[in-house]
């Protein structure tokens, strides 16, 4: 079957489709992720997709707006099944500017992702003091 061919009609046979194939009908868009399927990932709730623990205090929270809020919490509360789910989500460049920029990541998880992800220790937020010494 041609994946490409899609029809108006949201009842898509998705079965058909492999594990990591993102299927875009016109303006709707149909992804399977950890063996379950999600319209449009702009709107889909994240405690959906991984362990709700992670995001408790949190009442819904959308994987778009939200990203950076997302990507630093699983990264340091999740574990490497919520990593990989992240990774599908989000590309490196996501995930690495999120490294760079939230203080709010300890600095362990800050010092792993940064040495994964090539990213230079001194541009890692979590890992600079607050305040300066003053001379």
């Amino acid at each position: 079957m041609d994946k490409s061919r899609c029809t108006q009609n949201i009842a898509v046979d998705i079965s058909l489709y492999s594990a990591d194939y993102t299927v875009v009908c016109y303006k709707y868009q149909i992804v399977k992720i950890a063996g379950a399927f999600f319209l449009d990932m702009t709107t889909t709730d994240i405690k959906s997709i991984f362990n709700p623990v992670l995001f408790w205090d949190a009442d819904q929270i959308y994987s778009r707006k939200n990203a950076g809020y997302i990507i630093s919490r699983v990264l340091d509360f999740g574990d490497i099944k919520d990593v990989h789910i992240l990774q599908k989500l989000y590309s490196a460049d996501e995930i690495a500017n999120v490294i760079r920029t939230r203080r709010g990541i300890s600095p362990k998880t800050g010092k792993f992702w940064a040495i994964k992800l090539g990213i230079p220790i001194n541009e890692v937020a979590c890992l600079r003091k607050s305040f300066p010494k003053v001379p």
